[in-house]
């Protein structure tokens, strides 16, 4: 750790810092208006969308913490500690309360964040406990590896070489990196095979959605979010791993873009949902119905053309045709990954 570079980098975290956060109250501001907007909505999708309501204010408190531990130390690195004469000192002072504050804010952001995931991801998967299996043990070890860096921390000797670079610190540190990278990565792409195949076999079954947001527009949402925050932990893992002072601005980021990723999701979704209810009710959900087989044995035995057809249905869809089983088990499947 070069402490020449100490300030200039510290300064440069505070300013990058500032304005993540400011885009991430953005979001978050715009996601609070669209759930207002479904207080019409089911008690079913009310009881649903809480724990992501939970998960939201628990992203929020631990963002804005991180943030005004960032500002703290600022003012005192350059005000108050040794009148302002000595910041390099104070930043190289890794036992401070406000970065152990700060620390532990990143934790709880990380935590947060994987957890909504693990929760869109056994919901998109019908309430299926065994593909959760996984994620949830990555969350267990991301919360003990996640207290075994703020404890180091905040027991490491100011004057130990390389600081935050040592080993004792480093092994809980790139544990960190690794497990939420691990964790996102097989969430997402378990939430994206989930919504492919069901909008596949939905159309083979001739069942499609007619709202605005599709499902695979809902896939496209998920992981253009879902790239945001686990490119920028490989930054983060590179970055440490290189021993670069360029570490603090990267990492300072980090729960922004945790809150980023989450926020972009619900608020992408929400203006979704905003222009579908514009023309229909949000508990309503709209189907084509077309089957060339159907039609044309109809033809042949009334004599008359049927024509493709449309139904706006609220709870079910029922069609007299061998794949019922299977178009009824996708429009239900629909209806659940609407809500998320």
């Amino acid at each position: 750790m070069t402490a020449p570079l100490l300030v200039p980098d510290n300064l440069a975290s505070t300013g990058v810092e500032s304005l993540c956060y400011g885009v991430f109250i953005t979001l978050t501001i715009a996601y609070a208006a669209l759930a207002c907007m479904r207080r019409d909505a089911k008690a079913y999708t009310r009881h649903s969308q809480l724990p992501m309501k939970i998960g939201s204010a628990v992203l929020f408190l631990s963002v804005t913490t991180h943030w005004t531990s960032t500002m703290i130390r600022l003012f005192e690195a350059f005000a108050f500690f040794e009148n302002g004469q000595a910041p390099t000192l104070y930043y190289a002072d890794l036992t401070r309360w406000t970065l152990t504050l700060k620390t532990s804010s990143v934790v709880v952001a990380v935590l947060s964040g994987d957890a909504m995931m693990i929760y869109r991801l056994w919901v998109v998967w019908g309430h299926n406990i065994y593909v959760c299996i996984f994620p949830l043990i990555t969350e267990a070890g991301l919360f003990v590896c996640g207290i075994g860096m703020v404890n180091t921390l905040s027991h490491l000797n100011p004057t130990t070489e390389n600081g935050i670079f040592a080993s004792a610190a480093g092994q809980w540190i790139t544990s960190d990196f690794v497990i939420t990278f691990v964790t996102n990565i097989y969430c997402t792409a378990l939430i994206a095979f989930r919504i492919y195949n069901v909008d596949k076999h939905s159309k083979m079954a001739g069942v499609v959605r007619l709202s605005r947001i599709n499902l695979i527009s809902a896939l496209v949402i998920l992981v253009e979010s879902a790239a945001i925050y686990t490119t920028w932990t490989v930054v983060c893992l590179i970055v440490y791993q290189c021993a670069s002072n360029a570490l603090f601005p990267v990492a300072d980021i980090l729960p922004c873009a945790a809150g980023v990723s989450f926020m972009l999701i619900n608020v992408r979704a929400g203006l979704g949902w905003a222009q579908t209810s514009a023309g229909a009710p949000p508990s309503s959900l709209m189907f084509r119905v077309e089957n060339t087989a159907m039609s044309t044995a109809m033809r042949s035995e009334e004599g008359y053309n049927l024509k493709p057809f449309e139904l706006e249905i609220n709870e079910s869809v029922v069609r007299e045709t061998p794949d019922q089983s299977k178009a009824a088990l996708d429009s239900a499947e629909q209806r659940e990954l609407s809500q998320y």
